[in-house]
């Protein structure tokens, strides 16, 4: 029994957490659908939904045996994850949100990429969309180079993600880290040394609109983020042998912070990686350098001597930005550099953000 049962199990178990997702849910689901891999269940989880959600998810169930739909009352993202983890039967879970479309050839991209890797969880570039803002969302593709830009922020798509169903059931998503909850899986691999890797192309649409969990929680999910960050520049500082909690890196958000302490860390971390992750830890680096460039002038001289060192020269764009916001006093975040950086998309990418 057994050996049958796994014999009609597919490889990959999709799962696709449903919340009052009416507007853009069959779009998504479509995507799904279509795609050029075919061995996969498509597991719909409704979370208490008060429009019409329920009721579309189940017409699809009718028409496709690949599709079963799981109802519950509202218990959120993180919980939610979990119990459609729990019923996967697949070797690879595929993560989707209601908002968004996967290209067809999603699924076998990245079984291949899986296959020729050997990573546990892997992602894809994605493109942005239903705005003016087209942008195709950079991101590394070894597992050296995302581990390193994970010390910066999330270095998945989520709604990307393929991971390995043995890993999702025993590390799980964490409830007190709704809303941040995929980051902080990511993390916690990491630090127990399970291999990423990223698929060099876009696999997925991102829709942007005002209603979206990343729009409406902003400022919670940066919270928990700040949070998840200092645990995890506590343990790759330990790493490459330094005696550091983090918090001064933490505190750079409003460019106060040393400087020095900050150079000194990514000559180290420049020091310690080659090729994709050197370049994740000097791009990653230069944005801090933007951001503390109006009252520590002296890191344009800084980041230039952190590029020499590394082999490498500093990009023409970010020492013109630098030298901008330098000459006119300009802090990110201030409504003139939201007027600069509006102009500057629109000279040479011809969109408004």
């Amino acid at each position: 029994m057994s050996s049958d049962s796994n014999q009609d199990a597919p490889l990959v178990s999709v799962i696709l957490p449903i919340y009052n997702g009416g507007k853009y849910l069959s779009e998504a689901i479509n995507s799904i659908l279509a795609q050029t891999y075919q061995n996969f269940e498509l597991i719909l989880i409704d979370d208490g939904s008060t429009d019409s959600s329920l009721q579309l998810i189940k017409q699809y169930q009718a028409c496709d045996s690949r599709v079963q739909v799981i109802t519950q009352p509202n218990k959120g993202l993180a919980t939610t994850l979990n119990y459609a983890v729990d019923q996967a039967r697949g070797k690879w879970i595929a993560r989707m949100d209601q908002d968004d479309i996967s290209l067809p050839n999603r699924f076998e991209r990245q079984l291949e990429c899986l296959d020729k890797t050997g990573a546990d969880i892997c992602g894809t570039l994605i493109q942005n969309f239903g705005t003016d803002d087209k942008r195709i969302m950079r991101s590394y593709h070894s597992d050296e180079a995302i581990k390193m830009d994970m010390l910066f922020k999330s270095p998945l798509a989520h709604p990307t993600v393929m991971m390995s169903a043995s890993f999702a059931k025993k590390y799980r998503y964490r409830k007190e880290f709704d809303m941040a909850e995929d980051y902080d899986l990511w993390v916690r691999a990491a630090r127990a040394g399970f291999k990423f890797a990223n698929v060099p192309e876009v696999l997925l649409l991102y829709r942007i609109h005002s209603h979206q969990t990343s729009t409406v929680r902003l400022e919670g999910q940066r919270a928990l983020t700040r949070k998840i960050q200092k645990s995890y520049w506590t343990f790759m500082m330990s790493k490459v042998g330094l005696n550091y909690d983090g918090a001064d890196y933490i505190d750079l958000d409003e460019g106060n912070s040393d400087m020095n302490v900050f150079s000194n860390i990514l000559e180290r971390l420049a020091s310690e990686s080659k090729d994709e992750a050197l370049k994740a830890v000097l791009e990653n680096g230069s944005w801090f350098y933007l951001k503390a460039v109006t009252n520590n002038p002296s890191v344009i001289s800084k980041l230039k001597n952190l590029y020499k060192k590394s082999g490498l020269e500093l990009d023409t764009r970010t020492l013109m930005r630098l030298r901008v916001l330098k000459l006119f006093n300009i802090h990110i975040g201030s409504i003139q550099y939201k007027i600069i950086k509006k102009l500057y998309f629109k000279i040479y990418y011809g969109l408004f953000l």
